[in-house]
């Protein structure tokens, strides 16, 4: 079981830009709520997976990540209830994983427009 940290920043600016070392289109796809968690399918230029997520405890909560032939996923985008198109980026010498915006059809609430946050220059 893989332990996901999430931190979501509203950038003031561009300069994040420049420390991108990968990018790609992402699109996934909400197949089930449950409690505190969910279940996504989530399809991207290399690959696809379905992932479990649990209940969130502060920053935290556990994830089940599963790669599924890309058919597969595919086809479990049919079922969702909500579908988000994003890009993916990599960022710095950490390899911090980043899904960015704008998306389609994001769900409410997730960044607070009147509070921008700069990115701390360690990533």
């Amino acid at each position: 079981m893989a332990l996901e940290v999430e931190r979501k920043f509203l950038v003031a600016d561009d300069a994040w830009k420049r420390d991108i070392i990968k990018s790609e289109h992402m699109r996934d796809g909400l197949i089930a709520r449950f409690g505190d968690g969910k279940v996504r399918v989530r399809q991207t230029e290399s690959g696809a997976s379905l992932t479990i997520k649990g209940p969130r405890k502060g920053t935290s909560r556990p994830e089940f990540e599963y790669e599924i032939p890309r058919a597969d996923a595919e086809r479990g985008a049919l079922l969702a209830a909500f579908t988000a198109s994003k890009r993916g980026v990599a960022l710095g010498r950490a390899h911090l994983w980043s899904a960015q915006g704008p998306c389609h059809r994001c769900l409410a609430g997730l960044a607070d427009p009147r509070r921008p946050a700069k990115v701390p220059r360690a990533i």
